[in-house]
């Protein structure tokens, strides 16, 4: 088990499979400023925190319609659409898998917590988690002040802790932190962005088990 005692598991597109709907919901915000829609290879290649950035990369103007306004239209029809998405594959196993073995299993998201915990009740998977780390609003501009307070408040030891997201925020967030991070290619970034951080890159997440890295 290579000595590990925590693993932090990024939500949305490492646990949830969202990307279509998050997809579908950008282009219905693009449309009603009469823009051009994007498509998944455009959409990973831009995608990224804080989300207003990725906004404006994907070409909507904040003249036309405030950002807030756009993320209060974006969370009131995300939010129960995605009570029925699915779960990525292998994520129940592997986590069923680092439960039997007695490592602590955190989720880490940029996703309000009051939210997120509505969205894991109405999964079902909300006894997947140890503990929960979610921010405190709906605006997702970065997830590392308070993955930095959970670490300190809980002196949890970064050398037997790893993170596994999508995005190369997950991975900003595990190298300022000094813990090792493991990206994975099922959410929101391409291959190639996660690729250029150097860090170990799956496709499925039952790589680190059956591969024997954790």
């Amino acid at each position: 088990m290579n000595n590990i005692k925590n693993v932090f598991i990024d939500f949305n597109g490492t646990v949830l499979d969202d990307v279509d709907l998050c997809l579908e919901l950008l282009n219905k915000l693009l449309k009603s400023q009469n823009k051009a829609s994007v498509d998944i290879n455009t959409y990973r290649n831009i995608f990224g925190f804080p989300i207003v950035d990725y906004y404006k990369a994907a070409g909507l103007d904040f003249n036309i319609e405030s950002f807030d306004s756009m993320a209060v239209k974006f969370i009131d029809e995300y939010q129960p659409r995605s009570f029925m998405q699915n779960i990525n594959p292998g994520i129940k196993e592997f986590i069923s898998y680092l439960k039997k073995n007695n490592i602590n299993v955190i989720l880490f998201s940029a996703s309000k917590y009051e939210n997120l915990m509505e969205q894991l009740r109405m999964l079902k998977i909300d006894d997947l988690f140890d503990d929960v780390i979610g921010i405190s609003n709906i605006h997702a501009r970065s997830k590392l002040e308070v993955f930095i307070e959970y670490l300190d408040k809980n002196n949890i030891d970064k050398d037997k802790s790893i993170l596994i997201g999508d995005t190369i925020h997950d991975f900003e967030c595990a190298s300022y932190a000094h813990i090792k991070p493991i990206l994975v290619t099922t959410g929101h970034q391409s291959r190639k962005r996660l690729e250029d951080c150097g860090c170990l890159v799956i496709d499925n997440i039952l790589e680190l088990k059956d591969g024997g890295i954790i």
